[in-house]
């Protein structure tokens, strides 16, 4: 499993350092859409400090429970959700729900940090069978044109090998899926151009079940 950042040394300064901008509120509404989340149970899945679990509770009438492994991140969760915002100390590898109990999962940059294959079994275990999974992710593309790759060479290497391309996601989503037939369909999103932004253009990738078992997979690709 990958190594994680330590979280809770940066919970305190974390939303500072990571502002909400106009980019962020663009890929969210794709998301939103795309996951048909308003008004849907939804597990916010490495829930962090609560910014998707508020946005979407606020934004998208959403009812949100939000589990982290990571007290700090918790704590400050905390002081950020609305008070209808359940929250939870947990793993994406062993989540503390029962089975089927949620409309929509999201994993909003949490996928290259966790064990991936366990995780996506327990996501599908804890959604209803015509539930859907959003993930959001960088495109490993990305890495080899960002800005800082001249002062920090390694960067691009590492960073590729952290996060899942879209194959891998399909792998591993089909696996987590079988026996399931599914069929899968390309959305694309673009953010308005011409800003400097931190996420920046994106797509989904839905997976979508044809059978018995008809959980959807998107996996939102964010490309900064």
């Amino acid at each position: 499993m990958p190594e994680a950042p330590d979280f809770g040394r940066l919970a305190p300064e974390y939303d500072r350092l990571r502002p909400v901008d106009d980019n962020w509120r663009e890929i969210f509404d794709m998301v939103a859409r795309e996951g048909d989340l308003r008004g849907r149970r939804v597990l916010d899945c490495g829930c962090g400090t609560g910014r998707l679990s508020q946005a979407l509770a606020e934004s998208e009438a959403s009812k949100v429970w939000g589990v982290d492994p990571e007290p700090e991140m918790l704590r400050v969760a905390t002081g950020n959700v609305p008070a209808g915002v359940g929250l939870k100390p947990g793993r994406a590898e062993d989540l503390p729900f029962r089975d089927a109990w949620f409309e929509r999962a999201v994993m909003w940059l949490v996928c290259h940090l966790v064990d991936r294959p366990t995780a996506f079994a327990e996501l599908r275990r804890v959604l209803a069978d015509d539930g859907r999974l959003v993930i959001v992710t960088f495109d490993p593309e990305h890495f080899g044109e960002f800005w800082l790759d001249p002062y920090f060479p390694s960067m691009q290497e590492i960073d590729r090998a952290r996060f899942p391309d879209a194959d891998e996601l399909r792998d591993e989503l089909g696996r987590a899926a079988s026996p399931a037939s599914v069929s899968y369909g390309i959305h694309s999103a673009h953010p308005s151009r011409g800003k400097r932004r931190s996420s920046g253009s994106s797509s989904v990738i839905s997976r979508r079940s044809t059978c018995s078992s008809r959980t959807s997979w998107h996996a939102a690709r964010n490309l900064p």
